[in-house]
C-alpha cells in the first residue's frame, strides 16, 4: 500500500517531505524483511514465495531428501513434496514418516 502510494506520486513528479519520509520507511521495511528472511535461511528454511507466504523445510523420508511445505494461514506443517515437484506436487504429511 505504501509502495503504491509512492509510485502514484512519483509518476506525477510530486515529491514532498512526507514522501521522502515514506520512502525511508519503505526502505527500512525492505531491509528488515531481508534480515528476517536471512535468519530463516540460516535455519535451513527455504522462502519460496513471499506473496503467498510459502516456505519449505528440508527433511528425510525413507532416506529420500524431501521438503516439508507450509503456506501462510495453514495451522501446521501438513504437506511435503520432492524438490522437483514444487507446490503443485504437495502430498499430505504423515508425521511418523518424516524425520527432521
Amino acid at each position: 500500500m505504501l509502495n503504491a502510494e509512492l509510485q502514484k506520486y512519483s509518476l506525477i513528479g510530486f515529491r514532498s517531505a512526507g514522501m521522502v519520509e515514506k520512502i525511508a520507511q519503505l526502505e527500512a521495511l525492505a531491509e528488515d524483511m531481508k534480515r528476517r528472511i536471512s535468519e530463516l535461511e540460516d535455519f535451513g528454511v527455504v522462502v519460496k514465495d513471499l506473496e503467498y507466504g510459502l516456505i519449505d523445510f528440508p527433511a528425510d523420508r525413507y532416506g529420500e531428501k524431501v521438503l516439508l511445505c507450509w503456506r501462510y494461514g495453514e495451522p501446521e506443517v501438513s504437506f511435503w513434496h520432492r524438490e522437483s515437484e514444487g507446490y503443485n506436487g504437495r502430498k499430505l504429511l504423515k508425521a511418523q514418516l518424516i524425520q527432521p
